[in-house]
């Protein structure tokens, strides 16, 4: 059979270097596009806040032109003097008429209305039909007041319903004035100046490109008017506005909107400029620029299509190879379909994984052969020595004639021996508490009282797993070493605790102690990390506590851990953790 024809890999990566040649240009032109995009963004910024300055301006105008009509009125000598008059003659109601026809003509976007002191429920215009209307009471209404108690010379209303408003109308804009007495300087009347703000509007600059419209809101929110198209201003936006006399800018939906303070209404200007508009053209050509890409970018994929398939491939079954070995499946074998570079990498994988299988197999079975001696060799160690205790304690009864000790001492025994015979590994914390209650049951018959056994359990804890003969070695030695001198208040407590999915063993006396010297020597070898327990136990004195470590440790692994305080002439506390597991032996955890 033909071999293939060997194809190079490294020829394959060169048709791939190309798809990285058009993808690099591609992030050239994005970057190239943003720094364009930020140049528009910073020139319509620029642009916004130029219209906003120069409408703000033409507001401010607006009304100083007003401020200036206003004292050009105010400061009449002759309208100074109609106001102070107690009766309304008709050479004052001429004067009135003459000063309000002056602007009649000039200003038709403004209306004139006074409102004398002393007439509080009059109001003077020539647009009345008489030469004055009779009005409510303006002394009631909020501008007064406002005019009043504060001290401010004018007040602005908007949007507010006036019930002296002349000839109609649901609600004005007006400016009022308070006119002083030339002398005295207390008020002897006031100049009110209504205002079609539909010639304002026509003021406002609109002709920049991109804009879609100019709009005033009043001090509390409200829509004056606005010019092209009604602006959305975001709460926040509105808020800061009101706060600040700068410009506040924000970028929304396809609006870039700028607002400022007019500094003579306090009301807010908002001008909206189009993003749409200022990207069109930007925007057709980038996608122009994106089309002859993305269709190079096809023709050059349609090239390395059929080398990269081979490719893929055999680099699939390669990965579906190690992701088979990370499961377990040591067995695995991967079949290359070309002849090159990626099927020698495939066949040194198959003898790879081979290799580690045959490995694995051998250390397996020399592991669990080695597990299951050094448990039985460890739990042997138990059972003889607390036996031969045993019988030296029922000799010392019988010789001593203490029937019901001895009683109760065999009735424990049998207890202890019943659980003795029964061969598993493990058992629940229940019946390995029970173990130690009569152990200490015995001993504390056999010493004659030296010594008082507590326990605190907590009763969630008796169904979890623990090692067998595990806490009885631990109690042993805390009699044997704790008690030694003691014939009298010796304190044995034994505590069991469950937090969250763990559980704490407390075994505590309070005798002679461990010196510093041998804890320290004894915490170093129970942080050791010996393979061989067996010959660990062989060199150590310890041989209970030892014993009882590494027979956890092999059990439950590194969820297990062990902690020994202890202080002379005080005694010794070792607190042991593990984890709460209520599952059979054959589920649970074998280092």
């Amino acid at each position: 059979m033909k071999r293939m024809k060997r194809q190079s890999f490294m020829r394959r990566i060169s048709l791939y270097m190309v798809l990285l040649i058009l993808i690099s240009n591609l992030i050239t032109y994005l970057f190239a596009y943003m720094f364009f995009y930020q140049t528009i963004y910073e020139n319509a910024k620029s642009s916004g806040k130029n219209m906003l300055t120069a409408n703000l301006q033409i507001v401010d105008q607006y009304f100083r032109q007003i401020d200036r009509i206003a004292d050009a009125i105010i400061y009449n000598e002759s309208l100074n003097n109609v106001l102070k008059a107690e009766t309304d003659t008709s050479s004052n109601m001429q004067v009135l008429k003459s000063i309000e026809q002056i602007y009649y003509h000039s200003r038709d976007d403004l209306r004139l209305i006074f409102y004398k002191e002393n007439s509080p429920r009059n109001a003077y215009s020539i647009y009345t039909k008489n030469d004055y209307e009779r009005i409510a009471n303006f002394k009631a209404s909020h501008w007064y007041e406002q005019l009043n108690n504060s001290g401010q010379r004018k007040v602005l209303l908007t949007n507010i319903h006036s019930e002296e408003q002349i000839n109609g109308g649901d609600f004005v804009h007006s400016m009022i004035y308070r006119i002083d007495d030339l002398y005295s300087n207390l008020p002897v009347g006031y100049l009110r100046i209504d205002m079609d703000l539909a010639k304002l509007q026509e003021r406002l600059m609109m002709d920049y490109v991109g804009v879609e419209g100019v709009e005033i809101l009043s001090e509390d929110g409200g829509v004056l008017f606005y010019t092209g198209k009604e602006l959305d201003l975001p709460e926040h936006l509105l808020a800061e506005g009101k706060e600040s006399a700068a410009i506040q800018e924000e970028s929304a939906g396809g609006t870039f909107l700028y607002c400022g303070l007019s500094g003579e209404t306090g009301w807010l200007v908002a001008v909206g400029i189009s993003k749409t508009d200022l990207y069109r053209r930007e925007v057709t050509i980038g996608f122009l620029f994106l089309t002859v890409l993305f269709l190079t970018l096809g023709i050059c994929l349609t090239v390395v299509d059929k080398n990269s398939e081979i490719l893929n491939r055999n680099m699939s079954r390669l990965t579906e190879g190690m992701n088979a070995i990370k499961q377990g499946d040591l067995e695995i074998q991967v079949n290359p379909d070309a002849d090159d570079e990626i099927e020698r990498v495939i066949v040194n994988f198959n003898d790879m994984a081979k290799q580690i299988h045959e490995l694995v197999g051998k250390i397996e079975a020399k592991q669990a052969l080695l597990s299951e001696a050094q448990i039985k060799a460890l739990q042997q160690q138990i059972n003889p020595h607390f036996i031969y205790n045993s019988m030296e304690t029922l000799m010392g009864m019988a010789s001593e004639g203490m029937d019901s000790e001895i009683i109760e001492i065999c009735k424990c025994i049998s207890a202890m021996l019943r659980y003795n015979t029964k061969m598993a590994g493990s058992t629940t914390l229940k019946e390995e508490l029970t173990h130690v209650q009569n152990y200490t049951k015995v001993l504390s018959i056999r010493m004659g009282g030296s010594f008082e056994p507590q326990y605190m359990i907590d009763p969630e804890c008796l169904d979890a797993r623990i090692v067998k003969f595990s806490l009885q070695p631990l109690v042993e030695n805390a009699i044997g070493h704790g008690m030694d001198n003691r014939s009298k208040g010796g304190l044995i407590y034994v505590g069991v605790q469950k937090y969250g999915e763990e559980i704490e063993i407390r075994i505590k006396d309070n005798g002679c102690g461990i010196s510093p010297v041998k804890l320290e020597k004894l915490r170093e070898q129970l942080l050791a990390d010996d393979e061989n327990y067996l010959k660990m136990m062989e060199n150590s004195s310890n041989t209970g506590l030892l014993n009882v470590h590494l027979r956890m440790k092999l059990y439950f692994g590194s969820a297990y851990s062990i902690f020994i305080e202890s202080e002379m002439g005080k005694g010794t506390d070792i607190r042991i953790q593990i984890p709460y597991d209520t599952r059979e032996e054959t589920e649970c955890i074998v280092l």
